[in-house]
């Protein structure tokens, strides 16, 4: 996958697969199953998400 589709995966996975259990590590909003601490924060802000896609573009 090219660093784009790796970080589309990561903010919003349920557009590629509606059944993920997989959270959307950028949203906060319109999410279910969300801990009561967590409610209306992201689980990763924008510099966290763009180092992850940067180690897994390590990968290929």
């Amino acid at each position: 996958m090219s660093e784009d589709q790796l970080r589309q995966r990561l903010v919003d996975p349920a557009r590629f697969n509606p059944k993920t259990i997989m959270p959307a590590y950028a949203r906060n909003e319109g999410l279910t199953r969300v801990a009561p601490s967590l409610q209306g924060r992201t689980l990763l802000g924008n510099e966290q998400i763009e180092d992850v896609v940067a180690y897994l573009a390590t990968l290929k």
